[in-house]
């Protein structure tokens, strides 16, 4: 997976950190490394399905509920917000979930 990371996806440094703030998009000039050749549909809320699906596939997009305080204060692990929405209505944000795992027991 690593592998994949570092020799297909554009990284850090070349857009730059999150900030948590509206800016400007730091990615102009930046090639294209990758072309979507297909897709996995995964059944939301199915842990295991989505574990096969990165092991498999590589790196899957997901959808987030982003509308609390919480994610604001994000900076790396496991982001986990016990009031979750995630109904169609409640997610507003993507994502790309790249491994899996559990940190102190999340």
């Amino acid at each position: 997976m690593l592998n994949i990371l570092n020799n297909f996806y554009i990284s850090e440094s070349d857009y730059g950190p999150y900030l948590g703030a509206d800016g400007y998009c730091m990615a102009e000039d930046v090639p294209v490394t990758l072309k979507i050749k297909g897709f996995v549909n995964v059944t939301s809320g199915d842990l295991n399905a989505l574990k096969v699906a990165i092991a498999r596939q590589g790196p899957i997009s997901v959808a987030i509920d982003a509308s609390h305080k919480s994610l604001s204060f994000y900076s790396s692990g496991v982001y986990f917000e016990p009031q979750c929405n995630s109904t169609p209505e409640g997610l507003d944000h993507a994502v790309l979930a790249v491994g899996y795992g559990e940190i102190q027991g999340q």
